[in-house]
């Protein structure tokens, strides 16, 4: 029996002993993973960029996570007051107005950011909110917007040409096989001169048959007209002229010009520099001039769309570009904002 009572006892030590080093070998490893990982989250987080889980009984911030798909196909959704919204109740409250709760669950986008109408999950360079409004898919790079609507400006440059009717050998009213006489300057330094043009012969009625100036403008006629002069108060006869632009992209526009060295008209060349802030196409600017054509680049929807660079006007906050459609396309007059 002695031996017996001494043999139990050895083996309850035994495992008393047993015991003390696992639950040493517990703490110890636990101390290091506390040394090795000091900052652990409340809250399990999935790939990178994705709403944390939250742990049982978190509540997840509106301004970084606050949308749960739980295992059980739940859809909920906090919002900034708090508010539990169900993504799948059609008549609970809208999540980012005016986009439904259910488009989100239809295109598989977490709605869970607060600035998620703003992001773009096909990088399209179109928000969710730019899609969800033109009824085009978000998650399809090729299902997108109008891309008139990227269209930018990176820059507008401008050249101007001043022109001056200086004088004439007309006796009375201008008439056939009358001479007159035209300065030139422009933007970059550069003057010309020409003396006894005769208006309304075609190619031979133009201005400068050197550079500069050469042959873009051809004189159509001038004409008399007596004026009220207030200074005088009286009449004054003044000669105007009508003057053709023919170079390609003016499109034979037509300008008036007053006889005098204080009358010049001014003539501006405007060149915008595009690009298209969508697609990967930032990068690609290209040029087209005042009153040109022009088509869209990378995109298939481009095939048989162009538009116009119509003119420059001044806006309340400085210039913009006009922009319209060549074959009726809506809309049909775009502006674009210049950012100096």
């Amino acid at each position: 029996m002695k031996l017996s009572s001494s043999y139990e006892k050895c083996i309850l030590a035994l495992a008393v002993l047993v015991a003390l080093g696992f639950g040493s070998s517990i703490y110890v490893n636990a101390s290091r993973v506390a040394q090795d990982f000091p900052d652990l989250p409340d809250a399990i987080g999935g790939l990178e960029g994705s709403p944390a889980l939250p742990r049982s009984g978190a509540r997840a911030n509106f301004d970084q996570a606050i949308s749960n798909l739980s295992v059980t196909g739940d859809a909920i959704c906090v919002n900034r007051a708090g508010e539990a919204i169900d993504l799948t109740d059609p008549n609970a409250p809208l999540v980012h107005p005016p986009i439904s709760n259910r488009w989100w669950l239809v295109h598989d986008i977490n709605p869970s950011f607060a600035n998620s109408p703003k992001r773009d999950a096909d990088r399209d360079g179109f928000s969710n909110l730019e899609e969800y409004l033109a009824k085009t898919n978000p998650k399809n790079m090729e299902s997108h917007p109008p891309l008139i609507g990227k269209l930018k400006v990176a820059k507008l440059a401008q050249e101007w040409i001043t022109l001056t009717y200086s004088g004439d050998n007309c006796f009375g009213e201008p008439k056939a096989g009358d001479k007159f006489n035209f300065r030139f300057a422009d933007s970059k330094g550069r003057r010309n001169r020409l003396s006894g043009v005769e208006a309304g012969r075609g190619g031979d009625s133009m201005l400068f048959a050197k550079e500069p100036g050469l042959l873009r403008f051809e004189l159509k006629a001038v004409r008399s007209a007596k004026i009220h002069v207030p200074r005088i108060n009286g009449l004054k006869s003044v000669s105007t002229a009508t003057l053709i632009d023919r170079r390609p992209n003016k499109d034979g526009r037509e300008y008036e010009v007053e006889k005098g060295s204080t009358r010049a008209l001014k003539v501006n060349d405007y060149t915008v520099t595009f690009y298209l802030d969508a697609l990967g196409q930032a990068n690609n600017r290209f040029e087209v001039e005042e009153n040109s054509s022009f088509v869209l680049p990378g995109a298939k929807e481009s095939a048989g769309m162009e538009f116009r660079f119509k003119e420059v006007r001044m806006g309340v906050n400085g210039p913009e570009v006009v922009i319209e459609s060549t074959k009726g396309e809506d809309p049909p007059e775009i502006i674009l904002r210049v950012r100096s």
